[in-house]
């Protein structure tokens, strides 16, 4: 029987965060033939990606600030700390999405299809045919890389919360903000919809990016978000201001482990691929490591065969997220009192690096010994059934 001749090695489904960085990496890592295919018209400037700095990535350049202090705070405690190895960096998404394409465009072996939708596929033994707005299809391997919640297996035990917000990027009458601090988490704010705390990212005593942010199972009306946002600023005295740009997002936060067939060739990445840190919705430095495990893969045995799935976090990791997640669903209302006493005392480094799921067994350590321990404990005996069945 002959083998079914292959228009392309990879096709990437989205070209997102998680879609162009796998593009670059496989750009530069490999010779095969990759198309990607996004159902909008271009890039956009409606999200803005933040993480403590840690592993080399190839958007580097493409970084427009770096935070020194980090800042949480309630109705009455007021913690700020100073990051000496692990600045809080900030990357606009559409900075981030120029600089990929702007190194996509140098490789012809990579082609970038925009206003093209994926409307079904079918997985044969050697191949996957997939049907397009503009066409079939037919390659090796499919990445979907598109937005949206995971696909996971889940009982009733589980978590399946949302990070829902709205950002606005303003420019104030009045110079409130403070250049150089990134407030994490302001909690000073009411609690009645389960977490609730205001970020803050400063690029001036004037403007910075506001955004009202959530954890619960069900988003809330954008109005309700603006509102938050105009109660904070009013509340701070910022005066008349400005809206210069907006932007929202819902980032799923599940205790759920993620359904997964290492025989298939389609494989998922990004938020479907479970890279978002459940406990706190970061996402771009996990998905770098996602990407650069799988371009590698790909790169050592080629797209003839579906390259061996990687766990997007360790055991560990995982164990902590599902209880912190568990205990937050107990006491909806003590958000404050686990994460204000979190940043005052565990060391600021040792945390970014738990944060960032690089921590030491020193820094696991810490970051118990500052959390409600009889509760906390409590929470992983109930949830054992949970975070000790395998991934």
């Amino acid at each position: 029987m002959h083998a079914v001749r292959r228009e392309l090695d990879v096709l990437i489904v989205g070209a997102g965060a998680s879609g162009l960085s796998l593009a670059v990496r496989l750009a530069r890592r490999t010779s095969l033939r990759v198309r990607l295919i996004e159902l909008r018209d271009g890039p956009s400037d409606d999200r803005t990606f933040c993480f403590f700095r840690s592993r080399p990535h190839p958007f580097e350049r493409a970084i427009v600030r770096r935070y020194g202090e980090i800042e949480v705070r309630d109705r009455t405690r007021r913690v700020r700390r100073t990051l000496r190895e692990h600045p809080y960096e900030e990357l606009p998404g559409l900075a981030f999405a120029e600089h990929a394409l702007a190194e996509l465009a140098s490789c012809p072996r990579v082609e970038l299809s925009w206003r093209v939708g994926m409307s079904g596929l079918d997985e044969r033994a050697d191949h996957v045919e997939v049907e397009t707005s503009a066409g079939s299809l037919r390659a090796a391997l499919v990445v979907d890389a598109r937005g949206g919640e995971a696909n996971v297996r889940a009982s009733g035990r589980d978590v399946h919360w949302l990070q829902h917000f709205v950002g606005h990027v303003v420019r104030t009458e009045r110079p409130i903000f403070t250049p150089g601090v990134a407030t994490l988490m302001d909690f000073d704010v009411a609690q009645d919809d389960g977490p609730h705390f205001v970020y803050v990212l400063p690029s001036s005593a004037h403007e910075a990016l506001v955004e009202d942010t959530y954890f619960s199972a069900t988003p809330l009306p954008v109005a309700h978000y603006e509102a938050g946002i105009a109660r904070w600023l009013g509340e701070r005295g910022a005066g008349a201001y400005e809206v210069l740009r907006r932007e929202m997002g819902r980032i799923p936060m599940t205790s759920a482990p993620l359904v997964r067939d290492e025989r298939s060739r389609v494989i998922t990445i990004g938020q479907r691929g479970g890279a978002a840190k459940p406990s706190s919705g970061y996402a771009f430095q996990f998905i770098q490591r996602q990407c650069d495990a799988l371009a590698a893969s790909i790169a050592r045995a080629g797209a003839d065969a579906p390259p061996p799935w990687v766990p997007p976090r360790s055991r560990v990791t995982t164990f902590f997220d599902r209880v912190m997640l568990a205990y937050l669903r107990r006491h909806p209302t003590a958000a404050p009192d686990v994460f204000v006493p979190l940043f005052e005392r565990v060391p600021p480094d040792a945390l970014a690096r738990f944060l960032s799921e690089e921590g030491t067994a020193l820094d696991h350590a810490r970051v118990m010994n500052a959390v409600p321990r009889a509760g906390v404990l409590g929470e992983a005996l109930r949830s054992s059934a949970i975070w000790a069945r395998p991934r």
